[in-house]
């Protein structure tokens, strides 16, 4: 790491004092900070079980109670009564090949960046590393049980009995971090093809388990893709916010954004297309579309080449009506050199994912660009950027189908030095959680009715889905994808697409795809985070 000599006067000693690490003393500072502002309460949520009422709504408990929050958007700031245990701190870091993790700088400092032209290397040990834009958020313990009539989540910031510490918290040595960091973007390609978390960047697509392994690989032994503990974090934290099971209620993500549109007219040397003022009313300035000619092709899926071959992910910066004629508009995109338009009929806009760094603009750690609810903006939770309208492939954890009737048994691993794509090697070095998973429809979305949260592996579990009365908005309130294979494994595919509408949200998963299936709304999260720790 940088560091720093001091001299006394010379002139007097000559003596020269110790280095010191600015990094080194940037963590002590954020460890004392942590401490001397630690927060003693218990947060708890508790709600009704499936078999007591279908109701998503849940009772804040302990410190919880009474506290409000309500996010924010580009033109209403965030209202928040949390005090700083919830808040959250935008940095740089890496891990180093030891596995232990270095906060380097926070934002506000001069040395901080957030893009590929702005974030510094960073040398520790004479090793140069690359470095990503994290959220620090403060380490916390937590519970989970029933009575038989409510299931009961609660987190505490300081150690007690009966309460473990999340996950991902957890050091390569045994001892507890006082903070985690999570990626604040979903991962995207730099300009030398290396996943990073940075702002301006598309997703990269066509992620699954398999490519996982190899891809965040690249960047050092303890990348990975994301953990699901951190997605768990995710949901518990919203749970205890807004205080209801049904997320999509409060902040529905890119989920309801599936628009393909043939365009209206050739054009030459523009960076705009034209279509219907209809159509165009469905598109929204600053998401990603991407432009292709199909030519004879009748397949438009988004994983075909041919519907990306004119712009590729780009970003609408305005969408203005024809003056001459107000039945069509114009849709501006962000590329650097004009295309044209030589075969309208064939020539499609697709909407894609949003880009890295959408919630700039957001007013609050917590919130969405726009729309909190119409499905077409992506969603910010403490800072952490989710839901820009793809899966996120969890990079730590696979199912296996153990039965004909859709049970998959669930395998994870938090150390990054045992991940591999041979199945007998998974079932032998993962932990098995003692959870597993039951549909009642194969083939087919069955709403979440119960779920259970494996705290010492860190991943929250749907049990059971497809009961009599489940739906969009009861429970759970968010789709398990089953299909009908009898035996072979799966990879978690999370939070949802623009195209499922009311499944998705923090609690879907999609349970049908195989290990190296791996498709266009297929996305990913960097992780630093699975460095083997276990309690010492």
């Amino acid at each position: 790491m940088s560091k720093v000599k001091f001299y006394s006067d010379s002139a007097k000693t000559n003596q020269v004092y110790p280095e010191i690490d600015l990094g080194e003393n940037l963590e002590l500072g954020l460890e004392n900070y942590f401490a001397i502002t630690a927060d003693d309460g218990i947060y708890g949520l508790e709600f009704d079980l499936w078999a007591t009422s279908h109701t998503s709504a849940g009772t804040k408990t302990g410190k919880n109670a009474g506290q409000t929050i309500t996010p924010g958007t580009n033109a209403v700031y965030e209202t928040s009564s949390y005090g700083v245990a919830f808040d959250s701190y935008d940095c740089n870091a890496f891990v180093d090949s030891d596995g232990v993790q270095h906060i380097t700088y926070l934002k506000g400092m001069p040395e901080y960046g957030d893009t590929e032209d702005t974030i510094k290397t960073y040398t520790y040990n004479g090793t140069t590393y690359l470095q990503d834009v994290f959220v620090i958020k403060r380490t916390y313990y937590e519970k989970w049980y029933n009575d038989g009539t409510k299931q009961y989540y609660e987190r505490s910031y300081i150690p007690r009995d009966g309460f473990t510490p999340v996950a991902h918290a957890i050091r390569k040595d045994g001892t507890i971090s006082p903070w985690f960091l999570t990626a604040k973007y979903v991962a995207g390609l730099d300009s030398q093809g290396r996943r990073r978390s940075l702002k301006g960047l598309k997703p990269a697509r066509n992620n699954s388990y398999n490519n996982e392994v190899t891809n965040y690989h690249n960047r050092g032994t303890y990348y990975t893709g994301g953990l699901t503990s951190e997605y768990k974090d995710f949901l518990t934290t919203f749970w205890l916010k807004y205080g209801t099971r049904n997320t999509q209620s409060v902040m529905a993500g890119c989920t309801s954004y599936n628009y393909q549109y043939a365009l209206a007219a050739a054009e030459s040397d523009v960076k705009r297309v034209k279509i219907t003022t209809a159509q165009a009313a469905n598109l929204v300035v600053g998401s990603s579309v991407s432009i292709g000619n199909a030519g004879s092709s009748t397949n438009h899926d988004r994983g075909q080449a041919h519907m990306h071959n004119i712009a590729d992910s780009v970003v609408i910066t305005s969408i203005v009506e024809d003056e001459e004629d107000n039945t069509y508009s114009y849709v501006y995109v962000d590329v650097d050199d004009a295309f044209s338009i030589t075969a309208p009929t064939t020539t499609y806009i697709s909407t894609m994912h949003w880009q890295s760094g959408f919630s700039d603009n957001v007013l609050g750690r917590d919130g969405c660009p726009g729309n909190l609810t119409n499905g077409k903006f992506p969603m910010v939770l403490d800072g952490i950027e989710m839901m820009v309208g793809g899966y996120e492939v969890a990079g730590n954890a696979i199912m296996d189908i153990v039965s004909s009737t859709g049970q998959r048994e669930v395998y994870v691993t938090n150390d990054s030095t045992k991940l591999t794509t041979t199945v007998a090697t998974i079932k032998s070095t993962y932990n098995k959680s003692s959870y597993s998973m039951q549909p009642t429809t194969l083939n087919a979305w069955n709403y979440i009715t119960a779920m259970q949260l494996d705290l010492a592996n860190g991943v929250a579990i749907p049990t059971e889905a497809g009961a009599s009365q489940s739906g969009s908005s009861v429970g759970y309130a968010d789709g398990l994808y089953v299909d009908n294979g009898t035996s072979g494994q799966r990879e978690f595919l999370l939070l949802g697409t623009l195209t499922i509408g009311a499944h998705a949200g923090l609690s879907c998963l999609t349970a049908h795809s195989g290990l190296s299936n791996a498709v266009w709304a297929y996305l990913a999260r960097l992780s630093i985070n699975a460095t083997g720790g276990t309690l010492a």
